[in-house]
């Protein structure tokens, strides 16, 4: 019998391993595997022993890879990536039709799924999985196909479209407009703001948008909500003023369910991207809801 697979590592012991480095955390991979923190410590330092090398450095910024590490990591991912490709292929047949979209639940809640329906009467023979989480990390997920996230810049192993720029100015609910609508953009330190946070770092707050208004004020004491979906549905439930973010609210403007407040609004210094792994062609499917978000961005 040929002995020539003898110096490959076991397939857990390699899927622990690009779970952990895609993720920067044990923890995290051992989420996303569905078994213990302990069981992956155990299958990283067998790895670490077989190679005769640390395949990771601690840091601040979690477990970083070595020079060895990123070499058998980006030799990883190929591999795994084209296995999982094939098995797709001899499941589903050559040409899948299902696709993995991921992004965050506001993108989700006010952009996409109201626009969807669209896609699904053009091409109810496409099934798209939607992966939905306020955490950029689990994009990097081998089964994702396509991402749309804003964002100030894109990964090195990633290709990437802009779909939409974005402009950002503070809303309230209806009913709350008739007390809001003579204020200035000065004013609005002393209402009751709606703060999202525990986000990704890149969401833009309140103390972004006095920076840029040259608004002075005292450190904020307004309700914080980890959601910005849920920041808007309380915003329409007249229980503040929240900082609109155009593509996602425009609808609910035009609706008459959110009003703008003063006459203040500024370019978010970032962008919606549209994104997929450079390395892994997209399948046909995949190629089609890319043309198609493109599309929806463009209207």
């Amino acid at each position: 019998m040929s002995q020539r697979y003898n110096d490959i590592p076991s397939l857990t012991a390699l899927i622990a391993f690009e779970a952990s480095a895609r993720l920067k955390s044990q923890s995290r991979a051992a989420v996303e595997l569905g078994v213990t923190a302990g069981a992956i410590s155990r299958q990283l330092r067998i790895l670490e022993e077989q190679l005769g090398t640390e395949l990771f450095r601690k840091s601040t910024r979690g477990n970083v890879l070595t020079d060895k590490g990123q070499l058998l990591y980006a030799t990883t991912v190929d591999n795994l990536d084209a296995t999982q490709e094939t098995i797709r292929k001899i499941k589903f047949g050559s040409n899948s039709r299902r696709v993995t979209l991921a992004c965050s639940y506001a993108i989700a809640s006010l952009w996409l799924m109201p626009r969807l329906s669209d896609f699904w009467r053009k091409h109810p023979d496409i099934i798209v999985d939607n992966l939905i989480s306020d955490d950029s990390e689990n994009f990097k997920r081998a089964e994702v196909d396509l991402s749309v996230r804003y964002d100030l810049a894109t990964e090195p192993w990633e290709a990437s479209t802009i779909l939409m720029k974005e402009t950002l100015y503070p809303v309230c609910g209806a009913q709350d407009f008739s007390r809001f609508q003579d204020l200035s953009i000065h004013d609005l330190p002393n209402q009751t703001l709606l703060q999202v946070d525990w986000v990704d770092t890149n969401w833009h707050d309140w103390n972004y948008i006095f920076e840029k208004g040259a608004v002075s004020h005292r450190q904020l004491t307004g309700r914080r909500l980890g959601s910005f979906a849920v920041a808007i549905q309380a915003t329409q439930d007249n229980q503040g003023i929240s900082i609109g973010w155009h593509n996602l609210v425009k609808g609910l403007v035009a609706s008459g369910k959110l009003h703008p407040v003063t006459d203040f609004q500024v370019d978010a210094p970032g962008a919606y991207y549209l994104t997929w792994q450079e390395q892994k062609p997209l399948s046909p499917a995949a190629e089609i809801l890319k043309s198609w978000l493109v599309d929806q961005a463009n209207n």
